[in-house]
């Protein structure tokens, strides 16, 4: 048999293959949420949504004039957030700082965050 011929072959079996294991176990789409945990973006906004949170002065304020609450932050902010690692410094002693981007059709955010060991704050909060 040559060559050319068993990679026909194995194309084939593997091909049907992945197409019986479609149809018997049906799409995991519940997958993607751990994939994207995996990505540099995920770790870093699930880290800082599992632990606890302070706010500075001038974030309390931003809050309060731009009419949001810890709750919307928490759980859009943090879930939905993209992170500048550009303007980040991740490895900065002793916390990291990010910038995080939250694009709203209401209210485009941007966060500045400090990471440390046991707990974030957050020193800063503005409308884009």
């Amino acid at each position: 048999m040559r060559q050319v011929d068993r990679y026909k072959f194995f194309g084939i079996g593997s091909l049907a293959g992945i197409f019986l294991v479609i149809l018997f176990f049906g799409q995991r789409s519940s997958c993607t949420q751990y994939i994207n945990n995996y990505l540099p973006n995920g770790r870093v906004l699930s880290e800082i949504r599992f632990r606890e949170k302070t706010y500075s002065p001038a974030a309390e304020k931003s809050m309060k004039d731009l009419n949001i609450d810890t709750a919307f932050i928490h759980q859009k902010v943090f879930r939905n957030g993209h992170i500048n690692f550009s303007v980040s410094q991740p490895r900065q002693e002793p916390c990291g700082f990010f910038v995080i981007h939250y694009k709203d059709s209401l209210i485009p955010l941007r966060l500045e965050v400090e990471k440390c060991q046991d707990d974030v704050k957050i020193q800063k909060i503005e409308q884009e």
